[in-house]
């Protein structure tokens, strides 16, 4: 029997992902100086959440992987649906831990005070607004949304 070298790859990334989601937790309880519970902290209520989504989805997504990659499935069909469980983790964590920052009508959602409440730097992508002749930064989430 081979080793499952994709799932292996996918699983350490997920690792990865775990140990920061798990670190948010950390760092935003410490700063509401709660142990047990959320104490109605919407920062640390949302990095709970994150953090509990994944470790909800993850185990089923990495056994269906392994044995899709035991019974001789195409290695690159593994390797995509890993690559894009990945991206959705990553996409879902962030959207859930930045999601705050749009509620807080002082907060806009490229400044810095934003991003060192939300605890994360922000990607920013410089558009060139037709006929104004400047750049306007706007955030990834702005984008995908089609902001």
């Amino acid at each position: 029997m081979a080793i499952p070298v994709v799932t292996l790859l996918i699983t350490s990334s997920l690792i990865g992902l775990q140990l920061f989601l798990t670190f948010q937790v950390i760092r935003r309880r410490r700063q509401s100086k709660v142990a047990i519970g959320t104490a109605d902290s919407d920062e640390l209520s949302r990095a709970v959440r994150a953090h509990g989504n994944f470790t909800e989805v993850t185990p089923i997504f990495l056994i269906s992987l392994l044995i899709l990659e035991l019974v001789d499935s195409y290695l690159w069909w593994v390797a995509i649906l890993g690559i894009l469980f990945i991206a959705g983790r990553i996409l879902h964590a962030w959207s859930i831990l930045i999601a705050g920052c749009r509620d807080d009508a002082d907060c806009h959602p490229t400044c810095d005070e934003c991003d060192q409440r939300c605890g994360l730097g922000r990607l920013e992508f410089k558009l060139a607004l037709p006929g104004a002749g400047r750049a306007c930064n706007l955030s990834l989430e702005d984008v995908i949304r089609g902001r």
